[in-house]
């Protein structure tokens, strides 16, 4: 018996692990920094799609662009991207108080509401000709899972051809104590929209103690249950390019130019550049994210966000 299981082992040490194509590399933009115009211009050889931020659910579940999404700014990207690159809008449900479960609770009350939300978006795609939509609705009630996935089938048979991209709250089981990652079933996501994209970020967030944004043994973790409910193909992993600056609460979010890198070293378990009480998903943690989406055969990377992110990383 022993032989056997040391043949066996050796076996499985030699048999080849599938080798995947790089992943393809996006990013989210935002309006309300410049540099986000500036590094898509710079980056747009490198890129397969953006997601800019382009609309917003408002409290009583009705659309409209988002801070900042002037028509200068939308012709602006349309002119960058020139056709080459695939345009997907995001929309979220950010409001006064950050994001705000109330307005999706109220726009997935009723099939008519859902139809409500529906026509208005297709609307938007067909106005501002979009290749697709990104749905970043966050910090949803859990009790809105069912609804939630139902309205995501409708939206899609109603786009058609159109890309419809869901982004999601990290996770790494079915339930979680958060209430929020709840609301989202990724296997029901998973069938119903074309791809799902995971914010594998803020495992320490502004108000928590300070710590790395994304534990490498973390992501691969939630990039594995992901596995479990969305098929391959589908899946994105979204990629932190921003820091944290826990000396002062809540923690101050941190772009590349304000982050300091004299004295800083890699925190080995993530990549990330630390110093006292701040932490930056700099271009290495970017790469080891890159390598682990590469190594389990995810297609996409995208970028939280561009214009905020390490040069450094686009270098190769």
């Amino acid at each position: 018996m022993l032989l056997t299981a040391m043949a066996l082992g050796w076996i499985s040490q030699q048999t080849p692990k599938p080798k995947y194509p790089d992943p393809q590399r996006s990013a989210w933009i935002v309006s309300w920094n410049p540099n986000c115009l500036k590094a898509l211009k710079a980056r747009r050889a490198k890129l397969s799609e953006i997601l800019p931020g382009w609309l917003t659910v408002q409290p009583d579940g009705s659309v409209k662009y988002a801070y900042g999404v002037t028509p200068e700014f939308r012709a602006e990207v349309r002119k960058i991207t020139a056709g080459k690159i695939r345009l997907l809008g995001m929309i979220n449900n950010y409001g006064e108080n950050g994001f705000e479960p109330t307005r999706i609770t109220k726009m997935l009350a009723t099939p008519a509401s859902r139809k409500r939300h529906i026509d208005q978006l297709l609307q938007f795609i067909k106005v501002d000709k979009l290749d697709g939509l990104d749905l970043d609705y966050e910090a949803m009630k859990a009790d809105d899972v069912d609804r939630y996935s139902a309205f995501v089938r409708e939206l899609k048979a109603a786009m058609g051809k159109k890309h419809l991209s869901v982004t999601v709250h990290a996770k790494e089981s079915d339930k979680v104590g958060w209430e929020a990652p709840n609301a989202h079933d990724w296997k029901a996501l998973g069938a119903a929209a074309d791809s799902v994209r995971i914010m594998a970020y803020d495992f320490h967030w502004d108000t928590s103690e300070p710590g790395a944004i994304a534990p490498n043994d973390w992501v691969e973790r939630v990039v594995k249950y992901a596995l479990t409910r969305v098929p391959r193909e589908k899946l994105r992993l979204g990629v932190a390019g921003y820091g944290y600056d826990w000396s002062r609460k809540p923690a101050l979010s941190l772009r590349i130019e304000d982050f300091n890198r004299r004295e800083a070293v890699m925190d080995l378990m993530s990549g990330e550049l630390m110093k006292d009480k701040v932490y930056f998903s700099g271009s290495q943690a970017m790469w080891a994210k890159h390598g682990i989406a590469k190594r389990y055969g995810i297609p996409g990377i995208t970028i939280w966000y561009l214009g905020s992110d390490d040069p450094e990383f686009w270098n190769r």
